[in-house]
Formats: C-alpha cells, sequence, structure tokens
C-alpha cells in the first residue's frame, strides 16, 4: 500500500496560486508550445507530449481543494501552447478541454484509494500508474480525435491513438518520476550506478544515431531491466525520463529506425511512443515488485526476531522435537525447557544444537505420540524434588516428524490452589461456627430480655401505685418516683436491646431536649453506683439554664446513661469521670471522659461492634454483655448526630456525642 507523502518524504503540498505554481503552469504552455514545433515531418501528432505529465504532477502536488482550479488552469495553458504552435483557435480550445479532461481522470484514479499524493513503493501503485494512464489515454484520444476528425475532417482513429498513446507516455515517464518514493533502494554502489547508466547512454545512441535504421529499439530494455532490479525507483524514474528525451530528440534529427525511412509503413511518431511507453511500463512494474519484496522482507526479518525472542526469553518452556527411528531429538529449546528438564538435556552444547533427548519425560511424551494425545501432565526430578509440569504437544509439520513441545511448571500453582482450599475450608468451618454464635447469643439477648419483661412490669405497676397514695412520707415518695423512673429507663433498655439489629436510622427534626437537665438529672440517679464503686462524677453542667438538642429526650438519656455507667465501670476505685457540654454554633458537643486503663487501636476499632468486649474485661472482672457502645451508636445516628472514641493506653477514654443546636420556640413541646 502506497505511503503518505509525509512519511515517504515527499514536498509539503503547494498552493496554484504560487510561484512555483506559475512556473508550473509556464512550464506546460513551453513544453506544448516546443513540442508542437518538433513534431515529425507530416505529423499531425507531437512525438510525445510532455505538457501531460506536467499537468499531472502539478495536480497531484496541490491541495485536494484545488485540484479542480488546475484542471481549469491546464485547459487554458494547453489552449494557449496550441495557438503559440500555430494551431486554430477552434482547435486550441478542444485541446485545452480534452487535456484538462485527462488530468482530472488520471488524478481521479490515482487518488482514489487514498486523497494523498500517491507514492510508487508498491506494485499496486504501479499497476493504479497503468491504469490511470490508460484512462486518461482514452480520454485525450477520444476527444482528441474527434476534435481533428469534426474541425479538420481529419482520420479519427489515427488521430486519437496517436494522441492517446502520446500522452499516456508522457504521463507515465512524468508521473513515475514524480512518484518516486523516498527511502531509496541501496543495493547497488556508485560504481554500479556509472556502469549502468554509461552502458545505457552509449547503446540508446548508438541504436538512435543518425543513419543507423537497424531495428534494434529492444537493446535498451536489458540495460533498463538491470536499473528496475537493482536501483531505487528515483533513479530509474530518471533514466526512463533521459531515454524518452535522448530517443524523441535524436529520432526528430532522423536517426534510429523509427524514422520514416526505416519503417514507411508506420508513423514514427507512434512507434516512438509505443516503445517509449513498452519501456516505461515495463522498468516501473518491475522496480515497484522490488520495494514490494523489501516490504515483505523486512516483515518477516521483525517477526522472526519477536518470535525467536519469544521462543529464547519465554518463561514457558519451549522446545522444537523431531521423531527418528532412534528416538526424540531435540532440534531447539530455550533456557526455561533446559532447567526443567535437568540432566535430560544436560549434554546440550547451546539452544541450537539438536541433540537426543531421552529420559523420563522424553518417555512420557512419545507414549502421549503413539496414543494420540496432545497434552498430558507429569512430574519430574528437580533440586527442588519433585515438580508437576503441564506438556502440550503439536504438530509442526505434515509429515509427523516434527512437534513443538510446551513444558508449563504448575507446581507453585498447584501448591497455592492447595493452600487456598485448605484456607477455604477452614474459613468455612469458621464461618459456620461464628453464626452458630452469633444465634446463640441472639437467642441468649432474646430470651433474657423477654424474661426480663415481666418482673420489670411488675416493679412499674407497683411503682406506680406507691407514687398515686397520698400519704406517703416525703422520703417515702421520692424513693417511689426514683424506683419508677429508673424500672421505666430499664424497661426501654430492654425494648431497645431487644431492637438493637434494626435501629432507627431516620434522622429526629420535631423533637428537643434540654441537656444540661438531663445529664444533672442521670448524675443525681447513678450518684449511688458511682460512690459504691469508688469513682467520683463530675459536671461542669450548668443546672440552673437549658441547652437544647436535636434529640428526643429519653433517647438522650439512654446515651447518656450507658456512656457515664461505662465510664464508672472502667474507672475503678479512685477514678474520675467528668461530663461537659460545649455549644458552639449550630452544634452541641457533650464529652465524657474517664481516667480508666484506656483502648488499645485494635479493641478501639471494634468498640461499636456487637457483643464484643476487649480481651482484659475478664481478667479485671468488668461485667458487661458488649451492647452498651453498639446501643449508643445506633441511638445517636437516629436523632441525625455523630459520635467519636478517643482514647490511649494508661490515658483513659474520651467519648463525645456531637448533636445538632436547637431553638427551643422553634420546636414541638418534649413529651
Amino acid at each position: 500500500m502506497p505511503h503518505s507523502s509525509a512519511s515517504s518524504g515527499q514536498p509539503a503540498q503547494l498552493r496554484l496560486l504560487s510561484p512555483l505554481g506559475a512556473l508550473y503552469l509556464g512550464l506546460i504552455v513551453l513544453l506544448g508550445w516546443g513540442l508542437i514545433a518538433v513534431a515529425p515531418p507530416g505529423s499531425q501528432v507531437a512525438a510525445w507530449w510532455p505538457a501531460a505529465g506536467v499537468s499531472v504532477v502539478l495536480a497531484l502536488q496541490v491541495r485536494r481543494a484545488d485540484r479542480k482550479w488546475v484542471v481549469v488552469a491546464v485547459m487554458f495553458a494547453t489552449a494557449l501552447s496550441n495557438i503559440a504552435g500555430g494551431r486554430p483557435i477552434v482547435i486550441a480550445i478542444c485541446f485545452g478541454l480534452a487535456n484538462a479532461a485527462e488530468v482530472a481522470v488520471v488524478v481521479a484514479v490515482l487518488t482514489a484509494a487514498r486523497p494523498s499524493r500517491p507514492v510508487l513503493d508498491s506494485l499496486e501503485s504501479a499497476f493504479r500508474l497503468c491504469v490511470a494512464t490508460a484512462a486518461g489515454g482514452v480520454v485525450v484520444g477520444a476527444l482528441g480525435g474527434a476534435t481533428v476528425s469534426i474541425v479538420q475532417g481529419g482520420e479519427f482513429w489515427s488521430t486519437g491513438i496517436g494522441v492517446a498513446i502520446a500522452h499516456a507516455t508522457a504521463i507515465f515517464v512524468i508521473a513515475s518520476f514524480a512518484m518516486a518514493p523516498r527511502p531509496v533502494l541501496a543495493h547497488a554502489s556508485v560504481l554500479e550506478h556509472v556502469a549502468q547508466g554509461a552502458s545505457l547512454a552509449g547503446l540508446a545512441g548508438f541504436v538512435f544515431a543518425v543513419g543507423q535504421e537497424l531495428p534494434l529499439a529492444f537493446l535498451p530494455l536489458p540495460l533498463l531491466a538491470w536499473a528496475a532490479f537493482r536501483f531505487s525507483a528515483r533513479v530509474v524514474s530518471v533514466e526512463i525520463l533521459a531515454l524518452a528525451v535522448g530517443v524523441s530528440v535524436m529520432t526528430s534529427l532522423g536517426g534510429g529506425p523509427f524514422v520514416a525511412g526505416g519503417a514507411a509503413d508506420r508513423p514514427s511518431s507512434l512507434l516512438i511512443q509505443i516503445f517509449l511507453l513498452a519501456a516505461a511500463s515495463f522498468a516501473v512494474l518491475a522496480n515497484s515488485t522490488q520495494y514490494d519484496r523489501l516490504a515483505i522482507a523486512n516483515r518477516l526479518a521483525s517477526q522472526q526476531q519477536l518470535l525467536r525472542g519469544g521462543f529464547v526469553q519465554s518463561r514457558v518452556g519451549l522446545m522444537i522435537v523431531g521423531a527418528t527411528r532412534s528416538g526424540l531429538v531435540a532440534l531447539e529449546h530455550n533456557r526455561m525447557a533446559e532447567d526443567l528438564l535437568g540432566e535430560e538435556l544436560a549434554t546440550a552444547n547451546s539452544l541450537d544444537d539438536p541433540i537426543a533427548w531421552s529420559g523420563e519425560l522424553a518417555s512420557a511424551v512419545r507414549d502421549a505420540l503413539a496414543a494420540g494425545r496432545s497434552q498430558f501432565s507429569a512430574e519430574l526430578p528437580s533440586f527442588r524434588g519433585r515438580i508437576a509440569v503441564d506438556v502440550l504437544v503439536q504438530t509442526l509439520d505434515q509429515t509427523a516428524s516434527t512437534y513443538t513441545v510446551q513444558l508449563v511448571d504448575v507446581t507453585e500453582a498447584r501448591r497455592t490452589v492447595e493452600a487456598q482450599l485448605v484456607a477455604l475450608d477452614r474459613e468455612r468451618r469458621a464461618t459456620a461456627k461464628l453464626q452458630e454464635l452469633n444465634r446463640q447469643q441472639d437467642e441468649f439477648v432474646a430470651s433474657a430480655s423477654h424474661e426480663l419483661r415481666t418482673p420489670i412490669a411488675s416493679i412499674l405497676g407497683y411503682a406506680e401505685m406507691l407514687t398515686e397514695m397520698d400519704d406517703l412520707p416525703p422520703d417515702a415518695m421520692q424513693s417511689a418516683n426514683t424506683i419508677y423512673r429508673n424500672a421505666t429507663r430499664l424497661g426501654d433498655l430492654v425494648e431497645d436491646i431487644l431492637q438493637i439489629g434494626t435501629p432507627s436510622v431516620t434522622p429526629v427534626r420535631d423533637r428537643r431536649a434540654d441537656v444540661n437537665a438531663i445529664v444533672s438529672e442521670l448524675l443525681e440517679s447513678l450518684e449511688p453506683v458511682a460512690a459504691q464503686a469508688g469513682v467520683i462524677v463530675r459536671s461542669s453542667v450548668p443546672t440552673d439554664e437549658p441547652q437544647w438538642v436535636r434529640c428526643t429526650p429519653l433517647d438522650l438519656a439512654r446515651i447518656m446513661t450507658n456512656l457515664i455507667s461505662n465510664g464508672v465501670k472502667y474507672s475503678g476505685t479512685g477514678g474520675t469521670v467528668t461530663v461537659s457540654v460545649d455549644a458552639r454554633d449550630d452544634r452541641v458537643a457533650i464529652r465524657v471522659h474517664d481516667d480508666g486503663p484506656g483502648m488499645t487501636p485494635e479493641v478501639l476499632s471494634h468498640a461499636f461492634d456487637r457483643f464484643y468486649r476487649a480481651p482484659d474485661t475478664a481478667e479485671k472482672k468488668i461485667v458487661g454483655t458488649g451492647l452498651g457502645l453498639p446501643l449508643v451508636h445506633g441511638l445517636v445516628e437516629a436523632n441525625a448526630g455523630s459520635i467519636v472514641l478517643e482514647s490511649t493506653p494508661g490515658t483513659g477514654t474520651t467519648a463525645t456525642v456531637t448533636l445538632e443546636h436547637a431553638v427551643e420556640a422553634a420546636l414541638a413541646p418534649a413529651s
């Protein structure tokens, strides 16, 4: 396939309205006028018409958008050259139209495959040039013959054939020169170029010398073949162009076998054109095959190098094996095959030495071939012990005497699979055991919670009866209220435990709670528990002014109860629990800090997991179920808040609950 102009090193596309474009048009006019002037005597057609070739080259070099204007410019330039050569104006205009149509057809055929400038770097592009030249010759021959026949009453066929061949010769010779690719073939030396060029010039000078009438026009063809098969397309195009000019000039001077005296039965100009067209097409087609051959050779060399590198450096053992009467022979093998086979190929002198292959795997390969199997697995001895190998054997030729053998070490893969299967089995059993433990825990919590409902209901009933009695002393009434309040809170906690698996995550926006009041009330209720544990509970929360947050009061009471109780539980005798409230902008932060032993990062990462307890809680005899912090986490999220635990071993733990600040007047009354 022809390369693009950029890749072939061709010059950039020119503009028609430029100095170079004007030079091309002027050259078309001069060549047309000059060739008319030196046409053979008695001939209406010039020996060849180089103006046609220059016109095609100009059309190929301009931008695609300017090609239609080149056709118009060629029409005027050719008409002007015919007028300058003495032809009538009507004939000149018709010939101008014929030349313009020829250029349009030739360029259309040449650029049909790809719009960019074509290059003669393959046999396909050379054939396309032949087709384009023939199509253009037919068009200009038909229009030229019709013009002479209608306007001057001349012969249509003889004129048309002469015009067609003259134009086709010029286009083929000149266009092939302009389409020659750059990079060039470099088979021959400078001395060979000089010797061939001198031989061609001398032989052509002899054949077409004045006074030489012998039919020896075929003699330059072997020298053109020499150039076609040894030199670059550009050199071949130069020689064809030089031969065309030389033959035309010497024939016009009366030399060579094409002079009318030597071939009176045919016009000399027609014979010159046929000779030049045949010589040029032969040389161009022959030379184009060299570019195809070079491209194929380069592609094969690249593929061979790629395959060779892949063979030698492959991480799979690769062998080419020949089957003989005495056994198998390793024709080629890579390093990986040598490493896998070990002593079976220990006598190899190099990677390419054919050696007798015998051993455990060789016997297995022979058995597989005899049984018609192409794939099997085997085990081989090695310095690592027995290794597992997958073997694939394929026939390389039709005689079934050469095979390719692929060896894949699957030892580690099999060990990995076995280890994965063992680990997967262990994971299944651990998962099943964990699921069973979770089920048992859930059943225990649910059963215990259900069992707690009955006594809690009794306590609530009797406590409520006590609070409704009018004759109780004040101390007894305060105790009854405390019993009722804590029993109610205990009942709510039991209900939360039953529903902890599916906590509500809908933010509560229509409730409000007074943090200060709830914290003060809780501290009063938990004071006996803290005193019994030997823990001091401190609070900087003011009791005389409210601090409203967006949270259900009951949820906030549960949150604070769990956090303060945890602080008391883990602080130990002599410890201190501190509660503080910090309101900033639209957020309120509630902090509970204890000076207990703290938590490690590992324990901290599981603090909100259900039923999780630190490993040392049993040793310290700290009772609990592992549900407090998970319950707090769910309640905080249900009220559109967040909770953060900060802890360092030896410095205690701080739990910070952040809730939205609430404006009292904007919210519904708390219930």
